[in-house]
């Protein structure tokens, strides 16, 4: 299921008010705050694309740049250990971090057949304890990583 529209470049996320009985949207990726609503599928999609030309109209008139929705830059937290692992990879591959993170995106996107999936976390926990045994503790899903993670990464607690 997709609850995203798209029109003109812009985005709108939709969601149902059960208490309103409405469907209620929302441009996203832009720095202005605009709503729409309607009460039927048909309506919603109309009332985003009024909304969409609504603001490009708004923007126009004012002489204001409408913001752009994607600039190309984000940042992303990842952890100091993912981040220093992935940092080393790069420079063993010649390559800038920067330019690193591009690849997996795009990897994800464009080569890994579950990228249109719906996400699902990269990792699993399974423990397994008996009295007086070892506890092993399974941490990644080697299926959800590129070759280099094939194996799975498998620790053991006494």
């Amino acid at each position: 299921m997709n609850n995203m529209l798209e029109y003109r470049n812009y985005y709108g996320s939709v969601a149902y008010s059960s208490e309103d009985r409405c469907l209620m949207g929302k441009l996203e990726f832009i720095d202005d705050l605009i709503l729409f609503d309607g009460t039927t599928v048909e309506e919603i999609e109309l009332a985003f694309h009024d909304a969409v030309d609504s603001y490009l109209e708004f923007c126009a008139e004012r002489g204001k740049e409408p913001s752009a929705t994607f600039k190309g830059t984000f940042n992303v937290r990842v952890g100091s250990e993912l981040h220093r692992k992935a940092a080393v990879a790069a420079r063993k591959n010649g390559q800038t971090l920067n330019d690193f993170v591009k690849c997996a995106i795009e990897h994800m996107l464009y080569e890994d057949p579950r990228a249109h999936e719906k996400p699902v976390h990269h990792y699993h926990l399974v423990t397994r304890q008996t009295f007086r045994e070892e506890t092993q503790v399974e941490f990644f899903d080697p299926s959800h990583f590129p070759s280099d993670y094939d194996q799975a990464r498998t620790e053991y607690v006494n």
